[in-house]
Formats: structure tokens, C-alpha cells, sequence
């Protein structure tokens, strides 16, 4: 145990940290806000969420690949593959929260998540006439550029 000296007194580490741990505890405790329930996140719902205007179940996939930025330093190397990316929807449609489950490897799986979160307002996914939280795994494809044939 560690001590002190304090005006010509010697005190004990304990005997400081207990007056302070005191101190503390003669404090009122303001009273914690109670935080708010998390909201229900469906994986499966009667409508899923669509790019404005269009009824193919693909165009949210066509739509990141046409956003996504391949990161040049894997299309120097030539890194191929996909990123899983957990996507959820909010009620008013916007991308609501990502979440990488199986990545590729670093600048990959932030171009993917970048890509995703480009997606503009969706139709909201519902259940009944209820807009909903909607949770999907979009997988996001990397393939190196295609480099001109030498002749």
C-alpha cells in the first residue's frame, strides 16, 4: 500500500479513496432517463422496399453496383469477391443502418457500405398497411476492371 504525507500527517491510499468514495456517495443521483424501447426489425415483410418507380426486385442490387467505387488499390491487385452487408431499412425508407457480415477485406467492405448507404429514399417496406423496419443482406460484387487486350 501506498502512503502519503499530508501537513506533517501520514495517510494511507485507503483513507484518501474512502473519503472521496464518501464524497461521491453523499451526492444526489439525478435520476437516468429511461431509454427508449428499440424498435421491432422485420426480416421478412408482405412488401419490401423498391426503388421509386421501378417493381424488379433487382434494382436495389443494380442501383449499389452502379455506385459503388472500386478501391484502386484492389483493382491493382486484382481482388475479386463479394461483401455481405446487412442493410436496414427505416420506416420512411431511408437506409437506416449497415453492418458488414462477411467482409472481403478493409477498403472493400467500405466501398461496399459506402455504395449501400448512396441508395436514395426506397418505397417503406410494410406489414398490413404499417410501415415498418425492414432488415436484408445485400451482397455487393467486386470484380477487377477489365484492361484493354494488348494486340
Amino acid at each position: 500500500m501506498q502512503s502519503f504525507f499530508f501537513s506533517g500527517q501520514r495517510l494511507r491510499a485507503w483513507v484518501v479513496l474512502g473519503s472521496l468514495g464518501a464524497l461521491l456517495a453523499s451526492r444526489p443521483v439525478l435520476a437516468q432517463q429511461p431509454t427508449p424501447p428499440s424498435p421491432s426489425v422485420y426480416t421478412s415483410v408482405q412488401q419490401p422496399p423498391q426503388l421509386p418507380g421501378t417493381t424488379n426486385p433487382r434494382a436495389i442490387s443494380t442501383a449499389v453496383q452502379q455506385v459503388l467505387v472500386y478501391p484502386p488499390r484492389a483493382a491493382r491487385e486484382g481482388i475479386a469477391g463479394k461483401v455481405f452487408v446487412d442493410v436496414t431499412i427505416a420506416p420512411d425508407g431511408t437506409v437506416f443502418a449497415t453492418k458488414v457480415v462477411r467482409g472481403l477485406r478493409p477498403d472493400c467492405d467500405s466501398a461496399a457500405v459506402a455504395a449501400v448507404k448512396l441508395l436514395p429514399r426506397l418505397t417503406p417496406p410494410r406489414m398490413g398497411k404499417r410501415t415498418v423496419y425492414y432488415k436484408f443482406t445485400q451482397p455487393v460484387s467486386f470484380e477487377p476492371p477489365k484492361l484493354p487486350a494488348a494486340h
